[in-house]
């Protein structure tokens, strides 16, 4: 009992020496991700020689590749768990939430490869390599279906392709036939102006309202002077019928393919949350490298013996504040603990 509470009074004075929570925030600021950042702000001083060693080089094999002709990746991928949540409880996910998905896939795709690439000089960060299972059917099923801003492709499917081509060849024939009817001599005292527009998704003509039992058909809107009435022709019922049961079928289309990419995200969201934590490792470790090169750190020779050597120590908050900082002379540190 006397020891543990001996190590956690240690550790406990290396934090407030350190100030550790301030110094976990300056990492967390050089992550690229909010899960990186979370990573960096929870992480502890290590208590075995062993476990800090590992980490020294963890942050020495991650400089190495920063300074490499193929350094990592920018992991900037957005905290997808609330998407992953919603998807395995059956709930059909949007557009922009498959993008996430794709873009959060791609970076995987792209660590991977880099860390193969780098697979000889960094042992420890291959071993991270070998866990990634990137499913890239998934990747490609959205990529097929969700554009970069989240729409659904019209070349989704061929049916929503069929679709939306007849739904625009069927605007391209009402449209024309209103221009004719607009350019109709016997109809120049009944418009209000020479235009045609929507309304509720039906094309109607601005009819002036006291001639508006001149242009058989259903009114949809009066102006809010009350002088122009907007009827939808007689003639272009049928054609505006058919253009909303298209939509309605492209709207049905459009829903079939996201609860499908919904149900596949579902289906692999134990791969994709093991990805999502070994992104954050990865880009907490990235942080650690870019605050140790901004600093020109250097990594400690820690040894069993009791002692390390400290050559121009300083600080790591004064560093991270001021231009130049005068560091300590060199000098001997008894270790009564690994950090």
């Amino acid at each position: 009992m006397s020891h543990t509470i001996n190590q956690e009074s240690l550790e406990h004075q290396a934090q407030r020496v350190l100030e550790w929570p301030a110094l976990l925030d300056v990492l967390a600021n050089h992550a690229q991700s909010s899960l990186g950042a979370e990573r960096c702000r929870t992480l502890h001083l290590e208590d075995t020689l062993e476990a800090a060693q590992e980490r020294l080089q963890e942050t020495a094999e991650m400089v190495a590749i920063l300074q490499s002709d193929q350094p990592l990746p920018i992991c900037q991928f957005q905290d997808i768990r609330t998407v992953l949540n919603r998807s395995t409880k059956g709930g059909v996910l949007e557009g922009i939430d498959f993008y996430a998905v794709s873009k959060m896939l791609g970076i995987a795709h792209e660590v991977s490869r880099c860390l193969s690439h780098h697979h000889t000089k960094t042992p420890l960060l291959s071993q991270k390599h070998d866990t990634m299972n990137v499913p890239r059917e998934l990747k490609d099923s959205i990529d097929q279906c969700v554009d970069t801003e989240g729409n659904v492709l019209e070349t989704a499917t061929p049916i929503l392709r069929d679709l939306i081509e007849e739904t625009h060849g069927l605007k391209h024939r009402i449209r024309r036939r209103l221009e004719t009817i607009i350019k109709a001599q016997d109809l120049t005292d009944v418009l209000q102006e020479r235009y045609f527009i929507q309304r509720g998704s039906r094309y109607v003509l601005p009819i002036r309202t006291d001639m508006q039992s001149k242009l058989p058909g259903i009114v949809h809107d009066v102006s809010a002077s009350g002088a122009t009435v907007f009827i939808e022709p007689r003639e272009l019922i049928e054609l505006n019928n058919h253009i909303k049961r298209t939509e309605l079928e492209i709207a049905r289309e459009i829903k079939r393919i996201l609860t499908e990419l919904s149900a596949l995200v579902a289906s692999c969201h134990l791969e994709i949350l093991s990805l999502l934590d070994i992104l954050a490792e990865l880009d907490c470790l990235g942080a650690k490298a870019r605050l140790s090169q901004m600093m020109n750190g250097h990594c400690l020779d820690l040894n069993n013996e009791g002692r390390i050597m400290l050559r121009g120590a300083c600080h790591p908050l004064l560093v991270t504040v001021k231009d130049h900082v005068i560091p300590h002379v060199s000098f001997p540190v008894k270790r009564t603990g690994s950090t």
